[in-house]
């Protein structure tokens, strides 16, 4: 049902403001097979972000036909606060086809650092033949919020999927260094944790010898 919602976004006014990013993305990038968990994560770009403006956004959105038999409806919107400085909002949609209904969550942020920009993404459909387009992160900047996020969480991280994602995404994607590098320290900027980079070395030492990371 991601995918319904994202042809929709495609043919929306809103497709060059919502950026994709995260677990969906991801998932699109290496192949739905590779990665048990989805999620739909996006950043806002020239457009307001509160919930007046968003729920009108996400109801325009639901709102138009592509003659799929799928009927969407908002359902609510939380804010949330999680590593983004920012915060950002939890929209909660559900998806009608036939006699089954889907519960969605998408994750809506802003002022991410995405560097050098955002790329447009070409979404492979799953059931059928066909492209969506949609605008996403470019690859350095996934890598570089996944490695920001397993740096400074340490041994704290309980979430596995972290260091499988960066395994996976330099295993089976192309990517340039000098633009993760520079992606990298974007973020850490962004997030005002630059200084924990100051001894990377000793904590990558220490995330190699983890005993309780090694027993996840």
């Amino acid at each position: 049902m991601f995918e319904r919602f994202l042809e929709r976004l495609s043919i929306s006014d809103y497709n060059d403001k919502f950026i994709l990013k995260g677990g969906m993305l991801i998932a699109a990038l290496v192949g739905i097979d590779n990665r048990a968990t989805m999620d739909m994560d996006a950043t806002i770009k020239n457009y307001p972000i509160n919930s007046d403006a968003l729920t009108k956004a996400i109801n325009e959105i639901c709102c138009l036909e592509v003659n799929d038999n799928v009927v969407f409806s908002f359902i609510g919107i939380d804010s949330i606060r999680d590593e983004d400085v920012y915060g950002g909002y939890r929209v909660s949609i559900k998806a009608d086809y036939d006699t089954i209904i889907t519960p969605i969550q998408i994750d809506i942020t802003t002022g991410d650092a995405i560097t050098p920009k955002e790329v447009f993404y070409l979404f492979k459909m799953i059931f059928e033949e066909g492209t969506i387009g949609v605008w996403a992160y470019n690859i350095e900047t996934v890598l570089a919020e996944k490695v920001e996020t397993i740096v400074r969480r340490g041994e704290l991280n309980t979430r596995p999927r972290d260091f499988y994602d960066v395994y996976i995404l330099t295993k089976t994607q192309k990517f340039d260094n000098s633009v993760f590098v520079e992606a990298l320290r974007k973020t850490a900027k962004h997030r005002e944790t630059f200084h924990i980079f100051n001894d990377i070395e000793k904590r990558i030492e220490e995330l190699q010898k983890s005993d309780s990371l090694k027993s996840r």
